[in-house]
């Protein structure tokens, strides 16, 4: 038993110090180069109130894209990360009009993305990072959802239609993003949480109302 103890023990200190060493020879990498990709959850906030029913919902997509890190120091690094990213928001509700039929409504916005953040990153300690920064943002085309209307056993559709750049929504988008990751090494994950500054709607109200970007992203990448 004291055998089987002791062989467990000294496996666990050589894979944590082969671990620890990875961390340490590629946290030394002044440069990296990498890939990246993962979950979106995003939606759209308004300036303006929304009807309860219409109000929008957490919207599923996702991201895929290049990093490029620099580390300054052994405490800061910079990232430049050119990615794509599907973003929007979506519409559901439902209840029982008055003569006791079930309705279903479906629905949302559809919002394609080349995003490009700069973070700068703080390590204070292991593989843990903090990142905070700006974010450019290019649309590259917009659309409604099919929305879908359940009566009973009746079911309407309507379908998707393409947004114009310039008259329905603004091309480019500026954010900032922060949030916190690991890095294992060549592999990382983060989370990270993007905050739209600027106005996707480009002529709604004679530009008085805004509509601006939310959207978490949940990643995992690998650097070379």
């Amino acid at each position: 038993m004291k055998k089987i103890l002791m062989a467990v023990v000294i496996a666990t200190t050589m894979f944590a110090a082969f671990n620890a060493n990875a961390q340490t020879s590629h946290l030394d990498k002044r440069f990296a180069f990498g890939v990246k990709g993962g979950l979106n959850l995003s939606n759209m906030s308004f300036s303006y109130d929304v009807d309860e029913p219409n109000e929008p919902k957490l919207k599923f997509g996702f991201h895929a894209g290049l990093i490029f890190e620099y580390r300054i120091n052994r405490l800061l690094g910079v990232s430049l990360e050119p990615m794509y990213s599907m973003q929007g928001f979506r519409i559901s509700y439902e209840g029982t009009i008055p003569v006791l039929v079930d309705y279903e409504v479906t629905g949302g916005l559809t919002a394609n993305y080349i995003q490009v953040p700069l973070m700068l990153k703080f390590y204070p300690f292991g593989g843990l990072f903090i990142e905070a920064g700006p974010q450019f943002g290019f649309c590259i085309g917009a659309s409604t959802d099919e929305t879908v209307v359940k009566i009973g056993s009746t079911e309407e559709k309507t379908p998707s239609v393409d947004l114009k750049s310039g008259d329905d929504y603004n091309v480019f988008d500026f954010g900032v993003g922060f949030g916190a990751g690991w890095d294992f090494g060549h592999f990382f994950v983060s989370a990270r949480y993007n905050l739209g500054i600027t106005n996707f709607a480009a002529t709604l109200n004679d530009g008085d109302e805004s509509v601006k970007n939310n959207n978490i992203m949940v990643s995992v990448g690998f650097k070379f």
